[in-house]
């Protein structure tokens, strides 16, 4: 999920981690608006795969803030959001 205003999230957007290591990259992503901000699935590795890393995604050679999200985004229960969007 984005940490920053971006445009949305798209698939094969480069991730990476915060030091700049190319870590994978977007199987699918877009703009979410019930949260306001964009979302993307990636295929991380396990060591960079936990809830709350940071990263980074690469769109039209910008380099946007993200975090691994736990799924679902919203609250099934309410529809409320349960991701903390920027």
């Amino acid at each position: 999920i984005a940490t920053e205003k971006s445009p949305p999230f798209r698939p094969h957007s480069a991730v990476f981690s915060p030091a700049g290591v190319l870590l994978g990259e977007l199987s699918s992503g877009g703009l979410a608006p019930s949260l306001g901000c964009s979302i993307g699935m990636a295929y991380l590795p396990l060591e960079h795969a936990t809830i709350g890393q940071e990263l980074r995604v690469r769109i039209r050679d910008r380099d946007f803030s993200a975090r691994v999200t736990k799924k679902p985004f919203y609250n099934p229960s309410t529809l409320r959001q349960a991701a903390t969007a920027p």
